[in-house]
């Protein structure tokens, strides 16, 4: 059997995503669990905005002008596949606009099922099915580095599905979803590392707009998750593997 340290673990996640992102391969067998990530470094003044779902058109039509208007942001989304070919159908070359402007896709299911109610076959059959839908839309197959569980459900099939096909579980550390009475607080509070988590719709598209128009002048940068787990791994790398973060998002020196 063979055992390793919290320290290890994160090395060897972090290099196996620093290796796909360089395009470097790793054996298989080195890949003992995936990556599940909530934060990304709370040295470096990152945060990624993740949306999930992404079910109605019109949301996406008002996120996309809202985008316009930060170039410089980029956002990580999480369509189911239904909504890929809906949506595709309603706006044709949508999903490609958003592809062409340097926006990241992840794995969130095909039809949302929770994968704790799936077999690993099931659950790999969603993906592939997922993946050929994202494909249909995109005219090609991008790097998909990312998986979000449904109703952030981490099964064993989901965790088995995720080791298979070198993914990341990519969960969160803060919402701003909701009314705009309940997310103010998240939005002025949002900070070094933090994943949002988003839905495409009318709260969260406006919560979306008024958190850029407030972090504006923080010094904050919004980028995808690949960017931010990238600047975690070499934050990680860069202190030893001992920068990790607690749940309170302290961080320790972690033991030899």
């Amino acid at each position: 059997m063979i055992t390793s340290t919290r320290r290890d673990f994160l090395k060897l996640t972090g290099a196996t995503l620093l290796a796909a992102m360089l395009g470097h391969a790793i054996p298989a067998a080195a890949l003992a669990s995936p990556a599940i990530i909530q934060n990304g470094s709370r040295r470096r003044p990152f945060v990624a905005l993740t949306f999930d779902d992404c079910y109605l058109v019109k949301k996406l039509q008002e996120l996309e002008r809202i985008l316009e208007d930060y170039p410089e942001v980029k956002i990580t989304l999480f369509p189911v596949g239904t909504a890929l070919l809906n949506n595709e159908g309603k706006d044709p070359g949508i999903w490609k606009r958003y592809y062409q402007k340097g926006h990241e896709f992840g794995y969130h299911g095909y039809d949302h099922v929770n994968p704790g109610v799936r077999s690993t076959a099931g659950v790999v059959e969603d993906y592939q099915r997922w993946l050929g839908a994202l494909t249909n839309v995109l005219g090609g197959t991008p790097r998909i580095r990312f998986a979000r569980p449904p109703f952030g459900v981490v099964s064993n099939s989901f965790l088995e599905l995720c080791n298979q096909y070198s993914l990341a579980i990519a969960l969160w550390s803060t919402g701003w979803g909701g009314p705009y009475g309940n997310a103010a607080k998240p939005i002025s509070k949002t900070h070094n590392g933090d994943i949002v988590l988003l839905h495409i719709r009318t709260d969260d598209i406006n919560n979306t707009r008024q958190g850029l128009t407030t972090h504006a002048q923080s010094g904050l940068h919004f980028v995808t998750l690949s960017k931010l787990y990238l600047e975690y791994i070499l934050d990680i790398i860069g202190n030893g593997g001992c920068h990790v973060p607690l749940e309170d998002n302290r961080a320790q020196e972690c033991p030899d």
